[in-house]
C-alpha cells in the first residue's frame, strides 16, 4: 500500500502539485490504508486459522487410529534414515566440491602409454617443463613426487616414517589452500642450493609436537638433513596424489619443496605427477584442445608415433573414481526402498481411505467442497511425514555414525562427511513426497465417488482394491530389483573370496622400514641395511621365516619394466609382440617362504646373486612362464630386463599384485642386491597370532639400529580384509535395503489379500453356504496374489536384466543377468509372498456362514 501511495504522490508532483498537497490527495483518493491492513491481517489470519484447525482435526483423527499412525511413522523413519545416510556419504565425497579455489579448475595429467600397456603413468621431468612452456591455459603448473622420509627420534619420541609429497613452489598456490599457520613455500625455495623448508600437517602439529606454535621457524631432521618447518596444514587440509596403479596415495604428513632440475632429469622415469589449473579466461574444453596439440608434437619428438597422448581429469572426478560406482549403487538402492516405502504407505493409506468412505462423503454430502476435502487428507497425510522426517533425520545421524565407524579407511574425504543443509533438504524433499503421494491417492479415490452410491455400500469399492494392486505391484517388481542386485553382489564378493591369491595370508605379519637416506644413500650400505634388520627378525621367538620386499601382495607397489624373452618359442620377430609390460620388485632370500608363495619350478634365492656362469639371476611367476614358455620349462632361460641378461633360476605362483578383482600382470622378482630400495617391507611368518609379536619385532629393529623408523605393522589378513572393505560395505547395505523391501512386498501382499478377504466376505459365506470346502476357499483366495506375484516377477526381472549394466563395475565372476541367480531370488520373493497371503486365505476358509451372512 505505500508503494501504491508513493507512485499515485509521484504522478500528482508531475501534474504541478507540491510534495505534501500531492501527499495529501493519494491519501485521500486511498480512502484510508488501515482498512486495507485490517482486511488483509484478516485474510491471513483465516488462514492460518484454517490451517490451525486442519491440523488439530489430523491430529485428533491419527488419535483414534494410533497403529496407523506408527507404522507410517516407522516406516517412513526408516527409509529417511537410510536415505540420510546414504546421501549424506555421496553428497560429502561425490557432489559437494572440493574445498579449494574454484575446485572445476583443477586438472590432473598423466602420459597415455598404450602401446606399452600402460594407460595412464607419472611424467618425466621434462615433460612437466614443455607443459609450462607451451600450454598457455594453464594458470600454473605443479610438480609433485611421492615418497616417504624419516624424522628423527628425540628425548620425547622414537624416529617416524611418514608420507612426504614433494611439491613445486607454487603447489599451494595453485590449489587456493595452504597452512593457516606460518607460511607456504615462496617462489625460491624448490630451487637447488636453498635452505631446506617443510610444511607439516595438523595430524604430526598436534601429536608429535604437542600443537606447540612455537615449532614453526624450528629445525629438525628430516632424513639426516636440517629442515626448517615454516607451516602447519589446517586440520580439514586432505590432497591425495592421484596415481595411475592406484587410486591415490594417502594423504602426506609433511610438504618438502622439489628441488630436483626438471628439465635436467632424464626422460625415461616416469616419476612426476601434475596438478595444473586451468586460467579464469580460459575454458577446460579449451585447455584440452590445447593438450591435444602438444600430445602430437611431443608423440613425434619423443615416441617415434607410437601414440602418445596426455592423460587429463578434473581433480574432483579424479577423486572419486573408484568410489563412484559403488555410491551410485547405494543411492540406487536406497532410492528404490524409497519408492517400495511410498508404495507400501500409498497402499496402507487407501486401505484406511476405504474404511473412511462414509466419513469422507458425509462431510462431502453436508457442504465440503472438494478442495477442503483434499486439502483435510493431505493435512493428515503431511503431518506424519513431518513426524516421520524429524524422526528419520534423528535415526539418520546415528546411522550415518554407525556407517562411518563401518566404512574403509580409504574411502576419499571420509572426515568431510556430515549432514548438511543440502541433505536435509533432499530428507524433507523426500518426506513431503511420500505425504503427497499417500495423501492424494486417497483423496482422488475419494472425490471419483457418487455420494448416493457410497451412503448405501458397506464395503470397500473395486476401484481402491484396483489401486492397492497397481501398486503392490510396482512394490514386487521393485523388490525383485533390490533382491537381484543383492543376490548378485553376494556371489560376486563369494567368488573373490575363492580368488587365488597366489599366497597364504595367514600368520603373516608385515614390517614397513625406510633405510635412512643420510646414512644409506643407495648401493650396498642400503642392502646391508635391511639384511641386517631381516636376519635379527628371523630369531624372534615365533618367527618361522623372513625375508623383504619392495612390493607385497595387494599394495600395487611394484615396478613396471620391459621384458623381453630371446629363445621364447612365442617370439614373433615384432617388437610390439614379443617385449611384454611386467611388474618388477627386490626380495630378500626367505620372501617366498614367508609369504607362503609356492615355488613351482626350480629353486628360491640364495644368498648369491649370480649363476654358477656369474650370469644375475631372477624368479619369475608362472603366467609369466606359460607365456614365453608355453610347452617347456623356463628356469635357466635367459631373460632380457633393465638392459641386463638375466637368467630364471625359479618360477613361483602368481600373486595379485592390485587387488583381487585384477590378476595384474606377469611378475619377475630379483634380489635387492640388483634394485637397493631403501623403502623394504619386512615379512614374518610366525605361529599363531602375528600381531601378539609386534612389540618384539619394534624392540628387536631398535636394537640394531635406535634410529630406525617404522611406518606401519599390520598382518596379511588385513590387508585382504581391506581389499574387501568397500564391496563388503556395499553388499552389507544393499542387502539391508533388500531385506527391508522384501519385508514391505510381504506387507503388501499380506495388505492386498486381507481387504480383498474383507471386501468379499458375503462371497465366502454364500461359497461355503452351497458347500464350498476349506481347500477350495484357500485355492480361490490365494489365485489373485499368485497371479500378481508372478506378473511382479516377470517385470522385475525385465528391468533387472535391463538395468545389468549399471552393476557390471561392481560384479566379479558373475553376470548381471545370471538365469540361476534370477531363478533363486524369484522362488525366494514367491515364497515369501504367498506365505504372507496364507494368512488372510486360512482367515477366509474359517469364515462361519452364518455369521458372515447375518453381518451383511
Amino acid at each position: 500500500m505505500r508503494f501504491h501511495i508513493d507512485m499515485e504522490a509521484a504522478e500528482l508532483e508531475r501534474m504541478g502539485l507540491t510534495p505534501a498537497e500531492a501527499r495529501r490527495r493519494a491519501l485521500a483518493r486511498f480512502g484510508g490504508v488501515r482498512r486495507y491492513t485490517e482486511e488483509g491481517r484478516e485474510m491471513r489470519m483465516l488462514w492460518l486459522d484454517d490451517l490451525r484447525r486442519d491440523v488439530h482435526y489430523a491430529a485428533r483423527s491419527l488419535r483414534r487410529t494410533p497403529g496407523y499412525a506408527v507404522v507410517v511413522v516407522l516406516t517412513l523413519a526408516l527409509g529417511i534414515a537410510a536415505n540420510t545416510a546414504i546421501f549424506s556419504v555421496a553428497n560429502s565425497v561425490v557432489f559437494r566440491q572440493l574445498p579449494y579455489r574454484d575446485p572445476s579448475r583443477l586438472m590432473v595429467l598423466w602420459d597415455g602409454l598404450d602401446w606399452i600397456g600402460v594407460p595412464e603413468a607419472w611424467l618425466t621431468g621434462p615433460e612437466v617443463v614443455r607443459l609450462r612452456e607451451r600450454v598457455r591455459s594453464f594458470e600454473g603448473v605443479a610438480a609433485i613426487r611421492i615418497g616417504n622420509v624419516t624424522l628423527a627420534g628425540d628425548a620425547a619420541a622414537e624416529p617416524e616414517q611418514l608420507g612426504e609429497n614433494a611439491v613445486s613452489a607454487n603447489f599451494f598456490q595453485l590449489l587456493g589452500q595452504g597452512p593457516d599457520i606460518g607460511r607456504s613455500f615462496a617462489s625460491g625455495d624448490d630451487k637447488p642450493g636453498a635452505p631446506r623448508t617443510a610444511i607439516i600437517s595438523r595430524r604430526l602439529f598436534t601429536q608429535r609436537f604437542g600443537g606447540d606454535r612455537s615449532i614453526v621457524g624450528k629445525v629438525v631432521m628430516v632424513d639426516g638433513t636440517p629442515t626448517t618447518i615454516i607451516g602447519v596444514l589446517p586440520a580439514g587440509f586432505h590432497y591425495s596424489a592421484q596415481g595411475s596403479v592406484s587410486n591415490a596415495s594417502p594423504d602426506a604428513e609433511m610438504y618438502l619443496p622439489l628441488v630436483d632440475t626438471l628439465d635436467r632429469m632424464p626422460k625415461g622415469p616416469h616419476s612426476i605427477g601434475v596438478l595444473a589449473r586451468v586460467r579464469s579466461d580460459v575454458s577446460v574444453a579449451a585447455a584440452r584442445a590445447e593438450l591435444r596439440v602438444l600430445s602430437r608434437d611431443l608423440d613425434a619428438e619423443q615416441y617415434d608415433r607410437r601414440g602418445f597422448h596426455f592423460v587429463d581429469n578434473v581433480l574432483q572426478e579424479r577423486v572419486t573414481r573408484q568410489v563412484r560406482p559403488a555410491l551410485y549403487a547405494l543411492l540406487g538402492a536406497v532410492g528404490l526402498l524409497i519408492l517400495i516405502m511410498s508404495m507400501n504407505l500409498a497402499v496402507l493409506s487407501l486401505v484406511r481411505a476405504g474404511r473412511r468412505d462414509h466419513e469422507v462423503t458425509v462431510r462431502r454430502a453436508i457442504g465440503a467442497g472438494q478442495s477442503r476435502v483434499i486439502r483435510q487428507l493431505l493435512t493428515e497425510n503431511m503431518l506424519l511425514a513431518a513426524v516421520g522426517s524429524l524422526l528419520g533425520l534423528l535415526l539418520g545421524v546415528w546411522t550415518l555414525r554407525g556407517l562411518l565407524a563401518i566404512a574403509p579407511a580409504t574411502l576419499p574425504r571420509r572426515d568431510e562427511i556430515s549432514i548438511d543443509a543440502r541433505v536435509v533438504a533432499v530428507t524433507v524433499g523426500v518426506a513431503c513426497l511420500v505425504g503427497l503421494i499417500m495423501g492424494i491417492l486417497p483423496a482422488v479415490h475419494a472425490m471419483r465417488r457418487d455420494i448416493a452410491t457410497v451412503l448405501r455400500e458397506r464395503s470397500g469399492t473395486r476401484g481402491a482394491s484396483r489401486s492397492r494392486r497397481v501398486l503392490v505391484l510396482a512394490q514386487l517388481a521393485l523388490s525383485v530389483v533390490l533382491l537381484s542386485g543383492t543376490a548378485l553382489l553376494l556371489e560376486s564378493f563369494v567368488s573373490l573370496t575363492r580368488v587365488d591369491t597366489g599366497f597364504d595370508p595367514r600368520g603373516v605379519l608385515t614390517v614397513d622400514l625406510m633405510a635412512s637416506r643420510a646414512e644409506f644413500a643407495s648401493g650396498l650400505p642400503v642392502v646391508s641395511a635391511i639384511e641386517a634388520q631381516v636376519s635379527a627378525l628371523r630369531s624372534v621367538p615365533g618367527v618361522i621365516a623372513a625375508g623383504a620386499t619392495g612390493a607385497t601382495p595387494l599394495s600395487a607397489g611394484a615396478d613396471q619394466s620391459g621384458a623381453f624373452f630371446p629363445t621364447s618359442p612365442t617370439n614373433t620377430g615384432a617388437r610390439d609382440h614379443d617385449y611384454m609390460l611386467i611388474d618388477a620388485a627386490p626380495v630378500t632370500p626367505g620372501y617366498f617362504a614367508a609369504m607362503g608363495i609356492p615355488v613351482v619350478q626350480g629353486t628360491d634365492f640364495t644368498t648369491a646373486v649370480r649363476d654358477s656362469a656369474g650370469a644375475r639371476v631372477a624368479v619369475i611367476d608362472d603366467q609369466l612362464a606359460g607365456r614365453a614358455f608355453p610347452k617347456g620349462n623356463a628356469v635357466g632361460q635367459p631373460l632380457w630386463f633393465d638392459g641386463d641378461t638375466i637368467r630364471i633360476v625359479g618360477v613361483v605362483r602368481h600373486v595379485r599384485m592390485y587387488d583381487l578383482q585384477d590378476p595384474g600382470r606377469g611378475q619377475a622378482w630379483v634380489p635387492h642386491r640388483y634394485r637397493p630400495y631403501r623403502g623394504m617391507t619386512v615379512v614374518l611368518r610366525t605361529h599363531g597370532d602375528p600381531l601378539a609379536l609386534a612389540a618384539a619385532v619394534r624392540q628387536r629393529i631398535h636394537g640394531v639400529d635406535s634410529r630406525q623408523a617404522i611406518a606401519n605393522i599390520a598382518t596379511m589378513n588385513d590387508a585382504v580384509s581391506a581389499s574387501l572393505a568397500q564391496r563388503r560395505l556395499v553388499l552389507l547395505l544393499v542387502g539391508a535395503f533388500a531385506a527391508g523391501a522384501l519385508l514391505l512386498a510381504a506387507l503388501g501382499v499380506y495388505g492386498v489379500t486381507a481387504a480383498s478377504v474383507a471386501r468379499r466376505t458375503r462371497e465366502f459365506g454364500i461359497r461355503l453356504a452351497l458347500g464350498a470346502d476349506r481347500k477350495t476357499m484357500i485355492a480361490v483366495v490365494v489365485r489373485e496374489p499368485v497371479l500378481l506375484v508372478l506378473l511382479g516377477l516377470v517385470l522385475g526381472i525385465g528391468v533387472t536384466v535391463l538395468s545389468g549394466r549399471l552393476l557390471d563395475r561392481l560384479l566379479y565372476g558373475v553376470k548381471a543377468a545370471d538365469p540361476m541367480t534370477l531363478l533363486a531370488v524369484a522362488l525366494v520373493l514367491f515364497t515369501i509372498a504367498i506365505a504372507a497371503s496364507w494368512i488372510p486365505a486360512r482367515r477366509a476358509a474359517g469364515t462361519d456362514a452364518m455369521i458372515a451372512l447375518r453381518a451383511e
